[in-house]
């Protein structure tokens, strides 16, 4: 359950109220339920959401390559460019296409995070916004360094 799934949003950020409502069910049965509702600042809760998706994105793109990993596939991507493609052997062929398919994982999670960034900051209904979350892409089974 994310934590602003039942958030309400109202007009002064930090006060807390109960509410109570009152139904009738098809028996004529009277069915009051009371609870108490946080009023929350809207941006305040769309920029907790976008740090928390940029914190997770991190956290995936670490799952998929570590930061040091990430240094060591840039510095080899560089060396194996200054080579030329047509100069590679079939080795470094491979290589190229193993780092290749490890950066488009990591290019997924980035174009997830920034379309739900993007999502947050449109969504006209706030409450809606509160509970909108990331399209995080599947990474196959043994996926990942």
């Amino acid at each position: 359950m994310d934590l602003y799934e039942y958030v309400e949003i109202g007009p002064k950020p930090g006060r807390f109220e109960n509410q109570t409502a009152i139904a009738y069910d098809n028996d004529g049965w009277t069915i009051t339920a009371t609870r108490t509702v946080e009023w929350v600042d809207v941006e305040r809760v769309r920029e907790s959401r976008i740090s928390k998706a940029k914190t997770d994105a991190y956290n995936r793109i670490a799952a998929i390559l570590p930061e040091w990993k990430q240094c060591n596939l840039t510095a080899r991507a560089v060396e194996l460019q200054a080579m030329g493609a047509e100069n590679w052997t079939a080795e470094e062929q491979a290589e190229w296409e193993a780092g290749q398919a490890l950066w488009n994982q990591i290019k997924q999670v980035r174009t997830a995070t920034d379309a739900f960034e993007v999502a947050i900051a449109l969504e006209a209904d706030p409450a809606a916004a509160a509970v909108l979350q990331p399209n995080w892409p599947e990474l196959a089974e043994g996926e990942g360094q």
